[in-house]
């Protein structure tokens, strides 16, 4: 699916449920993806998002579970509950600098993560963010994070590493 240039927001629910869908590109005029826009695209296995996308709304890539990755931009402020949770296939993960919290279950039950690059601007992590992870034993992060909760991380986490940055 290619959407056309002008258009500025994904529509709630828009595509859920659609099987056969296996790429999407996000022009960059759209600025949201909203409520479960994507929900359970089973096939999906490709999504361009454009650089100005500054929310994807709740739900709105739950249970992508043939999505391998996705590459969010840097003008994205906000990533809603459950956003990608049930992303079985993801295994690395980029969050923006823009980003200021990770909400309630963004990346819950992603079971092949291994890798989370979380930048020094996130100051949160709320509950479930990650839980279910099971291939995430070892997280970074930055002492700038003021508040985990704590069903956050996964069960299985062995190792935590923090840093303070020094400017």
């Amino acid at each position: 699916i290619t959407f056309e240039n002008g258009t500025t927001q994904i529509a709630d629910s828009l595509f859920a449920g659609c099987v056969g869908i296996e790429e999407v590109t996000i022009p960059n005029t759209v600025t949201s993806i909203e409520w479960g826009a994507f929900q359970d695209c089973l096939a999906l296995k490709k999504v361009v998002v454009g650089n100005s996308v500054t929310n994807i709304g709740y739900r709105a890539f739950d249970g992508c579970v043939n999505l391998p990755q996705i590459s969010l931009p840097d003008s994205l402020t906000k990533i809603a509950d459950a956003a990608f949770e049930g992303c079985t296939e993801f295994t690395v993960v980029r969050i923006p600098a823009s980003m200021l919290s990770i909400d309630e279950r963004v990346f819950s039950n992603c079971g092949n993560l291994v890798a989370v690059e979380i930048p020094d601007s996130i100051i949160s992590i709320s509950n479930s963010a990650f839980s279910g992870c099971e291939d995430l034993n070892s997280i970074v992060l930055s002492s700038n994070i003021t508040s985990i909760d704590d069903t956050a991380l996964p069960d299985n986490l062995r190792t935590v590493y923090t840093y303070k940055n020094s400017y």
